[in-house]
């Protein structure tokens, strides 16, 4: 291509999530390359090229220098800034949105409650087996730990819970968060940072995972608290709960209830843990 992705007419965003799939193919690069060369999540990179929203503005400038697209990086870039404003300005914006302009773009990081304050669209299954059984030859490896999975959940409670990697800022603003959710071996907060985050489970918005129980652990929060007027944000939300999730590949993990969607907070009447 000479003008960076081969454009549709009209474009759309899941056009440009299209195409940026096909550049991957194209390139011969597997989702699991991508994630290892960019250092962007397996999941997020997958949920990129199957979604029907732009992905990050990062994460497609990140991925596609990894992969070499250098010449043609401007008219992807190009493409994108055209798409989202177009997005943005078809968009109904909040007061919130209007007083401050645009959506704060700083990294907002994951506070716990205490030590800060003193403090949809499903995504069906098979984005899941997909992403499961990418870049293995013959899926067997993968295939066994669906299995392994599968039975473990045979007879045993549990839901499919719908993450929401957001923040609340502001009396009314609910943006998208640029760190990514993932499993914790541990329930509780900035596992990043101290080791016990478990890799290759980066999640966005709209990610389906399993839940199995529940558990009280640290207490977070989904709210910039520095933001002026946050006290009356009806998105704000705090909870010490977190779920025990089953990741794909059968292993186990801990997410906090506070970057889950509203409906799929509160227990869902799973055991504790």
């Amino acid at each position: 291509m000479d003008n960076g992705p081969a454009s549709q007419n009209p474009d759309s965003p899941a056009s440009f999530c299209s195409d940026f799939a096909a550049e991957l193919r194209r390139r011969r690069v597997s989702v699991r390359r991508a994630a290892e060369l960019s250092h962007w999540g397996k999941s997020t990179i997958s949920l990129a090229c199957s979604g029907h929203k732009l992905p990050k503005r990062d994460l497609v400038e990140d991925v596609l220098r990894s992969l070499g697209v250098d010449d043609e990086l401007e008219g992807w870039l190009t493409r994108y800034d055209q798409l989202s404003s177009s997005e943005n300005g078809n968009n109904q914006r909040s007061p919130d949105a209007s007083a401050a302009g645009t959506a704060p773009r700083r990294r907002v990081s994951r506070k716990a409650l205490g030590a800060a304050a003193g403090a949809a669209a499903v995504i069906a299954g098979g984005i899941w087996l997909w992403l499961a059984l990418d870049d293995s030859p013959n899926g067997s490896d993968e295939n066994h730990s669906l299995e392994d999975s599968a039975a473990a959940l045979r007879g045993q409670p549990h839901s499919t819970v719908i993450v929401q990697n957001m923040y609340a800022s502001g009396p009314s603003g609910l943006y998208e968060d640029r760190s990514p959710s993932y499993l914790s071996s541990r329930p509780v907060a900035r596992c990043a940072n101290i080791g016990c985050k478990l890799p290759d489970t980066e999640m966005s918005t709209g990610a389906a995972i399993t839940a199995i129980c529940h558990i009280q652990g640290e207490l977070l929060t989904n709210a910039d608290i520095s933001s002026p007027g946050i006290k009356t944000n009806p998105n704000a939300s705090a909870s010490a709960l977190w779920y025990e999730i089953i990741w794909p590949d059968g292993r186990r993990g801990y997410i906090s209830e506070v970057y889950l969607a509203p409906a799929y907070r509160g227990g869902l009447a799973l055991p504790p843990c």
